[in-house]
């Protein structure tokens, strides 16, 4: 039992299951901003041109040039999504974990530590 001067934490898996909505949510928007932005992009056609700096700039989407550039964009976007869907599913993951816990044990332990004064089993030790 929390002290009343401590704050108490609880764990409630209905408020972690919609906690991970709102990561799904959110990984929602960022996929639509993303697509948004490269739409925007993609409407700008071959904007830098066909001469030899225009060709320098984009390169080839391998390496160094914009077309790369864009493509990492992509990749670390998409994976910031993967992130949240993966952060929201793991909370419900853990919260239904810690509600089949058994708790009994920690709580008798927490309450023993607790107490003034706690008795340490002693051994006898011999030093050579």
């Amino acid at each position: 039992m929390p002290r009343s001067d401590e704050p108490e934490i609880a764990v409630s898996l209905p408020h972690l299951v919609r906690s991970r909505n709102g990561f799904l949510v959110e990984k929602e928007n960022l996929d639509r901003a993303l697509a948004e932005a490269l739409a925007v992009l993609e409407g700008l056609g071959e904007f830098w041109g066909a001469d030899e700096d225009g060709r320098k700039f984009a390169g080839n989407g391998e390496g160094k040039g914009y077309l790369a550039a864009l493509e990492q964009v992509r990749k670390h976007v998409g994976s910031l999504g993967e992130i949240y869907s993966g952060t929201g599913n793991n909370l419900v993951l853990g919260g239904a974990d810690i509600e089949a816990v058994d708790w009994s044990p920690l709580a008798r332990a927490v309450t023993e530590i607790d107490k003034p004064h706690i008795e340490v089993p002693t051994t006898m030790a011999e030093l050579e």
